[in-house]
């Protein structure tokens, strides 16, 4: 008995260890989530940044600049939207970025696609998935666009497959800025990105192949039976 008490704690311990080690929804376990909003206009510098696993929004703002940046999660997957507003002078910017750490407890297929708008001056958007190794990251998806003047494009959707017990990483940032000696009319700037996951069904086991053949093999033998007789 005493054995088995001991067993059951070490095991308790483990469970509630377990825990705290990230947010879990579906097959993903998310480890870590960083996300921030930024503005500058040369003289002043403000950022507001979060770190919940559960999603959420951040928000910075000086005189007629601002960064707004929502981070949302669910078992369906991740869902990042930024709007970004600045005034026309020199050096003036608004950005936002993010960084989320997860790991999938089966074999996830996922869907990337998203979008990005900028009405004047110099925008970017730029996002990359990579699987985190040992000796350093395995790139799976990378996007960088960029452009000066009103822009509006569409990321092409990238699918795939995350492994069972790998270890990834989901980066993104957008950013609107006046171009060094220049001046324009002010700019918004709008995007999102969406990374979609759907749990790809396990493989039926030795195990469940054994019990089923062996349910199927008797019901014939029933079933020769009966037509026997």
């Amino acid at each position: 008995m005493a054995c088995w008490k001991k067993a059951l704690a070490v095991l308790g311990i483990a469970i509630c260890s377990g825990m705290f080690l990230g947010s879990t929804y579906g097959s993903i376990i998310i480890t870590s989530a960083f996300y921030g909003s930024y503005v500058d206009n040369d003289l002043q510098f403000q950022s507001q940044t979060g770190s919940s696993l559960n999603g959420g929004i951040v928000f910075a703002s000086i005189p007629d600049i601002s960064s707004s940046f929502s981070y949302s999660v669910s078992d369906s997957g991740f869902f990042l939207q930024t709007n970004l507003q600045r005034d026309g002078l020199e050096f003036h910017r608004a950005w936002a970025s993010s960084n989320i750490h997860f790991t999938p407890q089966n074999d996830v297929a996922f869907t990337f696609n998203g979008s990005f708008t900028n009405l004047d001056g110099w925008g970017v958007v730029q996002s990359s998935i990579d699987e985190i190794l040992e000796d350093g990251v395995a790139s799976i998806q990378m996007t960088s666009l960029s452009n000066d003047g009103y822009w509006s494009f569409s990321i092409v959707p990238t699918s795939g497959i995350f492994q069972a017990g790998h270890n990834y990483q989901f980066t993104s940032s957008f950013y609107t800025w006046v171009w060094p000696n220049n001046v324009d009319d002010g700019s918004t700037a709008t995007g999102f990105l969406s990374l979609q996951l759907v749990s790809v069904p396990e493989p039926p086991s030795l195990l469940s192949l054994i019990i089923f053949g062996t349910i199927g093999l008797f019901r014939r033998r029933v079933t020769f039976r009966s037509r026997g007789r």
